[in-house]
């Protein structure tokens, strides 16, 4: 099975047998929660997994309790073997005051499993902070009750100074005032949010802080979103996962035996090197796309179906080859130059037009 829904899914990704799927590859397509079919990443305990905390907290009494803990599946949105990702549906974590020393929490956190496939990527996601008075920090340790929290990275801080004046969408963009954002570490794969306790001024008005990790320019900041009272965007926000082949070693040499094993089985892809070192991704050549993890999956690309990446001089006629284009130029032009150009300069036109 190919497809769930309206999502492909490409190999390594599969389900069914062991041989259909890479390890760590391995999908689950679920029909029966929804009108609709819904792709998640094959649970396992140790990951991948997705959990969801609630805690109660009291400035006065400085105590904390937990009131549940939730282990969910990742969902997938689509995934793309041309740049070895995958878009999962990440939840908010929020805290909401009740009262101006109480609030209440939802911490989530998602385990990739350190001997799986995936990392969240540090260039296309970001730390979002969204509130009045509020520091969001990224976690990436968690104890196994779902509530102990061992290790801190990036953080940032939202402070309007007890002032709703002071917050503004501006272009959508997180300023520091009503919304912060902060960037993310590489080769992370356990990692949540959670917040710095701090007294919420405008808990009647604005009671409640919100932090993601988040798809960078997805979230357009909106002072609306500052007088919410209920969880924001319900379903999650979309994360992109990095994924690449692990525990098979490194890209072998040129000119050497590929391994047992070795992924990048289709002809003209190329195998690449990833930042953890023990892994690699498969990449079609240039001038070919498709899937490199497939025989037969890279195909040349007609590059006159794709003028804005491959356009022609000015004048010529795209004319598709193998492993490129060319671009002739039309009857009457002269292309000695490097570009296309009439035979007859402007002057020369100008006489002929005289008489």
């Amino acid at each position: 099975q190919d497809m769930c829904g309206n999502i492909s899914i490409p190999f390594p990704f599969g389900m069914g047998k062991p041989r259909c799927f890479l390890p760590g590859f391995e999908v689950i397509c679920n029909t029966s929660s929804s009108g609709r079919p819904r792709l998640f990443l094959a649970y396992n305990e140790s990951g991948p997994v997705q959990v969801v905390s609630a805690l109660n907290h009291r400035f006065t009494a400085r105590n904390v309790t937990a009131s549940f803990v939730m282990k969910n599946a990742v969902e997938l949105m689509d995934i793309s073997v041309a740049h070895n990702e995958a878009r999962a549906y990440r939840a908010v974590s929020s805290a909401c005051s009740t009262n101006s020393t109480h609030f209440r929490a939802k911490f989530q956190y998602t385990n990739l499993g350190d001997e799986g496939p995936f990392l969240l990527s540090a260039m296309r996601n970001v730390l979002i902070g969204v509130g009045s008075n509020v520091e969001s920090m990224m976690m990436t340790s968690t104890g196994e009750t779902g509530n102990e929290m061992k290790a801190y990275m990036p953080s940032c801080l939202s402070n309007l100074m007890g002032k709703l004046k002071y917050a503004t969408d501006g272009n959508g963009t997180c300023s520091g005032l009503g919304c912060c954002q902060a960037a993310l570490p590489l080769n992370v794969t356990e990692f949540g949010v959670s917040f710095m306790p701090r007294l919420n001024l405008l808990w009647q008005t604005n009671p409640c802080f919100y932090g993601m990790l988040v798809e960078k320019s997805w979230y357009n900041f909106s002072v609306h979103d500052l007088y919410g009272r209920e969880l924001l965007y319900p379903r999650g926000v979309p994360v992109v996962l990095e994924f690449a082949i692990r525990n098979l070693g490194s890209c072998p040499p040129e000119g050497q035996q590929k391994p047992q094993g070795y992924a990048c089985i289709s002809g003209n892809s190329t195998c690449v090197n990833t930042t953890r070192g023990d892994d690699y991704v498969c990449k079609c050549l240039e001038h070919y796309d498709g899937n490199p993890y497939i025989i037969g999956g890279c195909l040349d690309i007609d590059e006159c179906k794709l003028p804005d990446s491959y356009p022609c001089w000015n004048g010529g006629i795209c004319s598709n080859r193998l492993e490129g284009y060319d671009c002739p130029c039309k009857s009457g032009m002269n292309g000695k130059t490097g570009h296309c150009v009439e035979n007859f300069p402007l002057p020369a036109k100008v006489i002929v037009g005289k008489h």
